[in-house]
């Protein structure tokens, strides 16, 4: 077995070449830092770790191999320290890093168990990651922590932590954690309430698809048009294409603003087409993309009056499996909002008064730049019209019925007005068709 260890390493360089790359020549006819070779040499390295004892047992398990009866390690564990079948070496009696506690860390935030995940993303990056004292890691784990703090909210500590982990990227000359961390603390900056102030971001090399389109998602809010989010969902789909690190998630998450981006241009059929997209290839999970494609398909059928509908599509259990906490609140308030519009459509009002609205489930925290300031007007003018439009045509106790029932139609008038300049200057044509026929009536 000695002999036949020395002949495969044969095949394998020892060494590289000036340029770093493995030597090919004579004998060589394996690549060291191919699968095959690192296989090889992992194995040829074993091998001569092996005790005494070791390599007995080896033999033993290779004969019964070769004469077909059952063969097999069979390690308790017991045999696999104090050097009973393998010789420890130095790297062995090291303590290597561990992913247990970032899996954990992951678990922690799902359930919302925070102080937990704090825990356990501290006990991950303090272990040892290289042969130094300084694990060169410090500017990860606060940007893990920033993360942590804006997904809840906290965007004073994110914004601290996303600083401090800036300054530590930079003295490590990290660019990419250096550049991740300047894209948080962008979406930290207060949004302009004036119309495509907020979408000109200058696209730089290394830049995540996924902040390019949480550029698009402020616009829309902010009052920018469809054409500046469109232009800037190109500019995600080319910074997709020029990354080599480009990921699945950010591929769907494209489908995904998409298909709002359709459904808010009035083109409901390519819509539905990018949601169905996304739905049927990905799993149930913790997938924002699937989610809001399958929440926009439920806020549909309710519109359309299929409440029972979009109460089975939210109670599927490929809905809701696997959800975080996070993302239970956005669930839980389309399911209150469905169970609202059935009691409504049957004039429950007992059942909406002592059942649905005590338990209306909260609204989950807004990003900074969306939440500092909602005083947009473009963004409003269309949302107030269409409330107009729904109360006076449902004749309830709101704002707009008062307007019909007071005779104050100028008040109203003034609302959809705005809405119908707004919706054609963004290119809403979904709400611009909903003032049109208000307008009418």
């Amino acid at each position: 077995m000695s002999q036949f260890f020395a002949d495969v390493i044969a095949f394998v360089p020892e060494r590289d070449d000036e340029a770093g790359r493995s030597v090919l020549a004579g004998n060589y006819a394996v690549e060291r830092r191919s699968y095959f070779g690192l296989f090889i040499r992992r194995c040829y390295l074993s091998f001569f770790k092996l005790s005494w004892r070791g390599s007995i047992k080896l033999l033993a398990d290779y004969k019964n191999w070769v004469e077909g009866k059952d063969a097999g390690y069979n390690l308790r564990p017991t045999d696999r320290d104090g050097g009973l079948l393998l010789v420890p070496t130095i790297s062995d009696e090291q303590n290597q890093a561990q992913m247990d506690p970032y899996e954990r860390y992951e678990n922690a935030v799902k359930i919302g168990d925070i102080h937990s995940a704090i825990e356990n993303l501290r006990r991950f990056f303090d272990q040892q990651f290289s042969q130094t004292d300084e694990s060169g890691l410090t500017q990860h784990a606060l940007l893990n922590l920033a993360r942590l703090h804006y997904s809840l909210g906290e965007f004073q500590a994110a914004g601290s932590a996303a600083e401090e982990a800036l300054k530590l990227a930079r003295n490590a000359n990290d660019a990419l954690t250096a550049l991740h961390c300047n894209n948080l603390l962008k979406r930290l900056i207060p949004a302009s309430s004036s119309p495509g102030s907020n979408i000109s971001a200058t696209v730089k090399p290394n830049t995540a698809p996924l902040e390019v389109l949480f550029e698009v998602a402020k616009g829309i809010v902010t009052g920018d048009s469809l054409r500046a989010a469109f232009r800037k969902l190109y500019q995600s789909i080319g910074c997709g294409d020029a990354s080599y690190a480009d990921s699945t998630e950010a591929k769907w998450a494209r489908h995904a603003v998409q298909a709002t981006l359709w459904t808010y241009a009035g083109v409901e059929s390519l819509a539905q087409t990018h949601e169905n997209i996304v739905i049927t290839f990905t799993e149930a999970g913790d997938d924002d993309s699937r989610l809001n494609a399958l929440r926009a398909k439920a806020r549909r059928m309710v519109r359309q009056g299929n409440c029972g509908g979009a109460l089975m599509v939210l109670m599927d259990p490929e809905t809701w499996r696997g959800l975080t906490l996070r993302q239970y609140g956005l669930w839980s308030s389309d399911v209150w909002k469905a169970l609202f519009e059935t009691a409504k459509r049957r004039h429950q009002e007992s059942l909406i008064s002592d059942v649905l609205i005590p338990r209306r489930p909260p609204h989950p925290p807004l990003p900074q730049a969306l939440a500092h300031r909602m005083d947009f007007p473009h963004k409003h003018n269309e949302v107030v019209a269409e409330k107009i439009a729904r109360r006076l045509m449902t004749r309830q106790h709101a704002k707009g019925s008062v307007f019909q029932d007071d005779k104050e139609y100028a008040q109203a008038l003034t609302h959809i007005l705005d809405a119908l300049w707004s919706s054609e200057y963004r290119g809403t044509w979904t709400y611009h068709r909903l003032a049109v026929v208000q307008l009418a009536e």
